[in-house]
């Protein structure tokens, strides 16, 4: 037996630059019993300068507002464009918990201007019951 919540919206939001300027992407909460949470995510990342800057992403999953786990890639002089994902295994305790999809744009140096965006943005909670 077991139960899945997930969170999912096509459209894009605007990524901000780092360091340590994430924009939650997408969120879900889900009432555990206690059991593993098999948590994935996905979006499409793009980072489209004017400006000759070197760009690469990064992207993570928090729970209850804790860093469960962190990627990066995708770098580029004026163009990131890929997709992001994860899967991870979390054992939280049983009760609430908000599991947030959060992402970045970092930048060599100087100014960058352009399009950034995160699109087709979802995150998805499975427990598995014992």
């Amino acid at each position: 037996m077991t139960q899945t919540a997930a969170a999912t919206t096509a459209g894009s939001i605007n990524l901000s630059y780092g360091p340590n300027n994430w924009t939650d992407i997408e969120d879900v909460t889900m009432t555990t019993f206690g059991g593993p949470i098999i948590v994935s995510a996905f979006c499409l990342i793009q980072g489209l300068l004017t400006t000759s800057v070197d760009i690469w992403a990064r992207w993570r999953i928090l729970r209850d507002g804790s860093e469960i786990i962190r990627g990066y890639g995708l770098k580029s002089v004026l163009q990131t464009f890929g997709q992001a994902s994860m899967l991870i295994v979390d054992q939280p305790s049983a009760g609430s918990h908000t599991w947030t999809w959060q992402a970045e744009l970092m930048k060599s140096s100087g100014s960058a201007t352009g399009t950034n965006a995160a699109e087709a943005r979802t995150i998805t909670v499975t427990e598995l019951k014992r």
